[in-house]
């Protein structure tokens, strides 16, 4: 079936505003927003901000929402940081584990785990030049490292129950059209295609 959801990002809530800046909506004011406009889901947004443990279910459930997935960023180009952040992934497969049996009785898709790199400092100074300039993506032994250690969270997120998509981010070390293929050469993710970042790394949707 197609549903269609919104995001707490929408409303200027996500992992680099809540808890930082004042006048972020809480999780409850998103809710509510989401559901008033008809919508059928919605992204966990950062862990706990929709509600920590089973307050998380009950919160969507009265709102009569789904959880569409969640979004985490995670270095597979440096295995010691990889590691490190594997912590967070099992915080946010264990709220799908909360929120999947509201899915199931809205008759809404299990959620889904939406990957992205965390970006090396040199790329978020230079947004949409790799398309041109390779030199600024990984090296070899960064795409080998990105390769067997994304796929072990690709089959890991499988193995738990939920399917893995990777997103591309402007001014990030995943934003131009050849380093998305690189990433579905590398691994079995599906993509979760954001087009306009796309459009900033030099691709063109349409076409990829």
């Amino acid at each position: 079936m197609l549903a269609i959801a919104n995001a707490p990002v929408s409303y200027g809530a996500f992992e680099l505003t809540v808890g930082i800046y004042p006048d972020v909506p809480d999780g409850e004011g998103v809710l509510s927003a989401v559901a008033s406009a008809g919508y059928q889901g919605i992204d966990l947004g950062p862990v706990g901000y929709l509600g920590e443990g089973d307050t998380l279910a009950e919160n969507l459930r009265r709102h009569s929402l789904g959880l569409a997935g969640g979004y985490l960023e995670i270095p597979f180009h440096d295995t010691d940081q990889f590691k490190a952040a594997l912590p967070e992934l099992d915080e946010l497969l264990a709220a799908f584990d909360i929120a999947a049996p509201v899915n199931k009785e809205l008759g809404l898709p299990d959620p889904r785990a939406t990957i992205a790199v965390i970006s090396q400092g040199n790329r978020r100074d230079v947004p949409g030049q790799a398309v041109d300039n390779r030199s600024l993506g990984y090296t070899d032994a960064q795409w080998d490292a990105f390769g067997r250690n994304a796929e072990q969270v690709a089959r890991y997120c499988r193995e738990r129950g939920y399917a893995p998509v990777f997103h591309n981010e402007s001014g990030g070390n995943i934003e131009a059209p050849w380093e998305l293929e690189e990433v579905i050469r590398l691994t079995s993710f599906d993509l979760c295609l954001d087009t306009g970042h796309l459009l900033v790394g030099g691709g063109e949707p349409v076409s990829f």
